[in-house]
């Protein structure tokens, strides 16, 4: 072929490429015309079809973007440069015109720019950004808690400016290569995460000056010291207890604009969303009180919870010890108000360990009831496929499970469906393969439960297992993912239809057996276990998008535990799980109440528990409004005894030959810790246990190390020591 024969099909190659990229970006592009104050203003505006309003408006709400030029910039060449549109192609991205406007670069306003302060040129500008919205709020489907503005140099002043004076509607913003005149006059700002990217060597815009202003942005949110970010490790994150993070992104490019920072911006935004009232902040949780629900096997464990129609469904596992031994066969129990529960039926299979089995209803009104199935041959595992079981309401309860059926391209001898969430009419979870090499972990989808297909795999670094999904209000998917071994942390993933391309960052916390709460607001919290000074206990926290974990409550729990499912009711979190704290393994139910930092029944301020319930708002048994105690002693159980042997635990929670070393690594701390006191209780009540609530106040003494309350404090965390002859340790919640 001659030489410029493939000139020719170069160049027409080059024109194809640009015709289609042209006929997309024109397809999803528009170019306003707005009347402000008599002034005609420009903006470019890039929407996905999904946002625009129609007939059909059942999809989630879009994200809204505002990004504003520099001082003698132009929104087309913003776009084009810093495209925000292709970054987060769910958003919608405005990119508005300025007007010409005098700077310090440009004293006689020859080129085009934004107001710098409230007042300047008539309040043009925000009138122009009120506009904007106004209109968008008309053309799209917009998510009120997820509209963001950025802005470069003089833009970035402008997107400070706004953040000061409309704050109100801003979820986040996001400046490059400036710095705020009301932060530097010593103005305090609404408490909004701030990505911020600049440069020391910036020319233009001095560094002092930003630095400056983000001194004192920090100061007013009582920032927490820098730490990397956990999307990316080039970005310092100070977290706030406001809820108003300050992010800081140093580069080396002066003041331009790194040519990272509009991705980057966009992942930021996608983990900020306006939080549900401008009082909230971290969430806070109040224990209000926690029932033994039941105890009647040897050994009961992994729970799941969720509504049935009327009713609270609790399911979990029953065998004669943590592995091997017996077959596990899965009990459901069920229950209208939380506290008194009645079995419902035992599911089993012969030659089959059912485990961790979880429950949830399909879209077409069934409880589905999905456990792992462990086929063994001396002890030894020999294969592992999930099985499935479907109840439907007002029918008799199914009396066996039959095996789900996993797509071919992955389907192998040791297979673990572990958990199924549904959205849209399909169900989604997460298979892993602890026995392949290395793990298997996959994405799978389904459309009545028995049948799965591949949606997407994932290559996490570790040994990642066990995994929960959720639906966001937006639409996307969110992933929580517990890994081995123990030093390997969790990791939290998200990812919009069809969900095959995935963001994941690490947590700080290693989560075992995890469940993830989606609130109303969007908010998450996760539950799972966690080890505090080398002990298992079982906990919750607040946990974001950008891998931020905070623990607000530590549940009474030790030695084996964890594994809970959760059910929101009203302003309470319903959440099972089990424990062996108490002597040996039962399943207990907590209540527990979620509130807004700042909230309290009084009125009055509420400090925050950072790893155990509120003192002194507990409810005790004999004033809970529900009779008298639900204490009652565990068959068999005496103070200081265990029914495990020493070795039970002692070689990390699942033994080699359930689960091999792809899946819980050796030596993972499972140390059993000797059980609370009990008070004999008179004649049989509802089983249940508030386990610090009943002891004598003489029983307990501070440790050396708990944290004592400050003068004003109405709320914080104690760890008290039990009297070490009879019972050698608890925590306090």
């Amino acid at each position: 072929m001659s030489g410029l024969c493939i000139l020719r099909r170069a160049a027409q190659a080059l024109v194809l490429v640009a015709a289609v990229l042209g006929s997309a970006e024109a397809s999803a592009q528009e170019r306003w015309t707005l009347e402000v104050d008599g002034v005609a203003r420009e903006a470019l505006v890039f929407a996905p079809d999904e946002a625009l309003r129609g007939e059909d408006e059942r999809g989630p709400a879009a994200p809204l973007v505002f990004a504003f030029h520099g001082h003698g910039g132009r929104a087309r060449a913003t776009a084009r440069g810093a495209p925000l549109h292709r970054a987060w192609p769910e958003a919608v991205v405005i990119y508005p015109q300025g007007l010409a406007t005098a700077g310090f670069t440009d004293p006689e306003g020859k080129l085009s720019g934004w107001q710098h302060a409230p007042g300047d040129e008539g309040d043009r500008d925000l009138a122009f950004f009120d506009a904007l919205l106004a209109r968008a709020r008309v053309d799209f489907r917009v998510d009120p808690d997820r509209v963001h503005a950025t802005g470069h140099s003089n833009g970035g002043g402008f997107t400070y400016l706004l953040l000061a004076t409309r704050g109100d509607v801003l979820a986040s913003v996001a400046p490059s290569s400036a710095a705020s005149r009301l932060l530097r006059g010593g103005a305090t700002l609404p408490p909004r995460p701030v990505f911020h990217a600049g440069c020391r060597g910036d020319r233009v815009v001095q560094w002092a000056w930003q630095d400056d202003a983000l001194r004192k942005l920090r100061a007013q949110r009582a920032c927490e010291a820098g730490r990397p970010w956990a999307v990316d490790e080039r970005v310092i994150r100070y977290p706030s207890g406001s809820h108003g993070d300050v992010l800081l992104f140093e580069h080396g490019g002066g003041h331009r604009r790194h040519p990272d920072f509009h991705g980057l911006a966009a992942r930021f935004f996608e983990a900020h969303p306006r939080p549900a009232s401008d009082e909230a902040g971290l969430l806070t949780l109040e224990l209000l009180d926690v029932q033994r629900a039941w105890d009647d096997a040897p050994h009961q464990a992994f729970t799941d919870l969720c509504r049935f129609g009327e009713d609270l469904v609790l399911t979990f596992r029953e065998g004669d010890g943590h592995v091997n031994g017996a077959d596990g066969r899965v009990r459901v129990l069920t229950s209208r108000d939380g506290l008194t529960w009645s079995s419902r039926g035992l599911l089993e299979e012969p030659g089959v360990d059912l485990r961790d089995p979880k429950v949830s209803v399909t879209p077409g009104g069934e409880l589905m009831i999905l456990a792992g199935g462990s086929r063994y041959l001396d002890g030894v595992l020999q294969g592992r496929a999930p099985r499935v079981a479907f109840w439907g309401r007002g029918a008799e309860f199914p009396t066996q499970m039959r095996a789900a059926t996993l797509d071919a391209k992955i389907a192998s001898k040791d297979d673990w469906l572990w958990r199924v969430t549904w959205a849209k009419k399909a169900g989604f979870g997460v298979v892993y393969q602890p026995q392949a090499s290395p793990p298997g972990h996959h994405l799978v989808r389904t459309e009545g439960g028995v049948r799965y297909d591949l949606v997407a795999s994932f290559d996490h670094p570790g040994q990642p297992n066990e995994a929960t999904l959720r639906a966001l209000p937006d639409g996307r998917l969110v992933a929580l993912v517990r890994r081995d071994p123990f030093s390997a942390t969790a990791r939290i993933g998200h990812a919009s239809p069809p969900f095959e391309e995935w963001t994941w960052v690490d947590l700080p916390e290693h989560l075992g057996g995890p469940e993830l709460i989606v609130l109303d607001d969007g908010r998450m919290l996760a539950a799972g276990r966690v080890y505090r000074d080398g002990a298992p206990r079982t906990a919750v926290g607040e946990v974001t998008l950008d891998g931020a974990f905070q623990s607000l409550l530590v549940l009474p729990s030790g030695g084996d535990t964890s594994y809970p499912g959760a059910v929101l009711d009203g302003d309470d979190l319903l959440l099972s799980y089990y424990s062996s704290h108490e002597l040996r393994t039962a399943i207990y139910v907590a209540r527990i109440r979620v509130r807004g930092r700042g909230e309290d029944p009084e009125g009055a301020p509420a400090a925050p528990a950072p790893d155990g319930p509120s003192a002194g708002r507990r409810r005790t048994p004999s004033t809970d409004g529900r009779g008298r105690s639900r204490r009652r002693p565990l068959p068999g159980a005496a103070p200081g005894a265990s029914k495990h042997g020493a070795g039970e635990h002692s070689a990390g929670e699942h033994s080699a030959g359930e689960h091999g070393a792809g899946e819980h690594g050796a030596g993972e701390p499972g140390r059993h810790m000797a059980g609370t006191p009990r008070r004999p209780s008179a004649g049989r009540s509802t089983p249940g246990v508030l386990p610090v609530a009943d002891l004598e106040l003489e029983q307990l003494r501070p440790l050396p190390s708990a944290r004592r309350p400050a003068h004003g404090v109405r709320s914080i965390s104690l760890a008290w020591s039990v009297d070490q002859r009879e019972h050698p340790r608890i925590s306090a919640g």
